[in-house]
């Protein structure tokens, strides 16, 4: 009995509990009016303007009676092809073809030039002062030059030194007149005679020079040094005129080794590619015919074509670790050739216009991805 007047009790405090969740519910009104932080306070404004609301359903039910219900901005309407990605893809094809006209192979002979260093001016020992003479010169000066030459020495020094020569001590009539030797020498000896106080040594090649330093005990030694040059008489071949070489180069080519003739045969058929491919790919890209999907779908196909470019070039590159020896002296006529064929030879062989085809390509295989 208990346990009945107690759930009795629970059912009829839950009622009540309804009864006033549904007084304090909000009404719709109020719920509008709150939604959005009170964007619209109080009473809201209408939706459509006058003649907006009729329009509108006129165009739904149209759209409808024609099953038509994709929206107008749906990016299932888009050109899957845009004019744009056509003309980065034209771009790339154009690229393809102006890249024959590009040097595809390049050779060169090198030559080492020695350059002599330059020569030296001849250097000059000039002679112990000569005091004997200095004073000859004195005395069959002029007056006005004896007179100069007295102001550049000591007062007497001259009648010192021909009494010091007279009794042989040519030491002390030296040191008189040293200190002002050569502004007297450049009195006493007239223009265009030979200075009679330095006798000219036979001209010899410059030692090389002593550069003093601040112990003097150490000294650097400079001297000229011989330079080389390298000069490289590059030879050059783009990809239309890369088949004339299968001429006068074409029993050298196919006579070596393996690995040279298969990349010669690869290189060949990548050439014939880079004229036909992008003729190919323009007709995909302005020439098909269809509906939008049909034509982005054969487009799609045809660009995978790029992918063989790449390929091909890998191909290349692994069969030049394979080697192989020249069928005459290579290097006689090409020194980059080496005597051997190898991967350095390859490397520097091929020159910016392969390259150049073979990112036109692999940008107009991307963009076929992206299709």
């Amino acid at each position: 009995m208990a346990e009945t007047e107690m759930e009795k009790e629970s059912g009829s405090s839950s009622g009540d509990d309804s009864a006033g969740q549904a007084e304090n519910r909000v009404s719709e009104r109020q719920r509008l009016t709150y939604i959005g932080f009170d964007v619209f306070p109080g009473n809201p404004r209408e939706l459509f303007r006058p003649g907006e609301e009729d329009k509108l359903r006129a165009t739904v039910a149209e759209k409808r009676s024609k099953q038509d219900i994709i929206r107008e901005d749906a990016t299932l309407l888009q050109p899957r092809v845009s004019f744009s990605e056509r003309v980065v893809m034209t771009f790339a094809a154009l690229l393809v073809l102006a890249s024959l006209f590009l040097p595809w192979y390049s050779v060169y002979n090198e030559t080492i030039v020695e350059n002599e260093p330059p020569t030296p001016p001849p250097t000059e020992t000039a002679a112990p002062f000569d005091v004997a003479t200095m004073l000859g010169q004195f005395d069959a000066a002029s007056v006005e030059v004896q007179a100069q030459v007295a102001g550049l020495l000591p007062v007497g020094a001259i009648d010192s030194v021909r009494n010091l020569l007279a009794v042989g001590d040519t030491v002390a009539a030296t040191a008189l007149v040293e200190t002002a030797s050569e502004p007297v020498v450049a009195l006493l000896m007239p223009a265009g005679e030979i200075d009679p106080l330095a006798d000219t040594a036979a001209a010899t090649p410059a030692e090389p020079a002593a550069i003093p330093t601040e112990d003097p005990q150490e000294q650097l030694i400079t001297a000229a040094i011989q330079r080389t040059e390298v000069i490289r008489d590059r030879t050059t071949w783009n990809g239309i005129s890369g088949f004339g070489l299968l001429g006068p180069a074409g029993s050298v080519l196919f006579g070596s080794g393996i690995g040279i003739l298969l990349t010669t045969v690869l290189l060949v058929l990548y050439t014939v590619l880079c004229i036909v491919g992008p003729f190919y790919c323009l007709y995909g890209i302005w020439g098909l015919k269809g509906d939008a999907d049909s034509v982005a779908l054969k487009l799609k196909k045809m660009l995978k074509i790029g992918w063989v470019a790449p390929i091909v070039v890998s191909l290349t590159f692994a069969l030049s670790f394979l080697g192989g020896t020249y069928a005459i002296d290579a290097a006689s006529v090409y020194n980059s050739l080496g005597d051997a064929y190898g991967v350095a030879v390859y490397l520097g062989t091929l020159s910016i216009g392969l390259l150049v085809s073979m990112a036109g390509f692999i940008l107009l295989a991307v963009k076929g991805v992206e299709i």
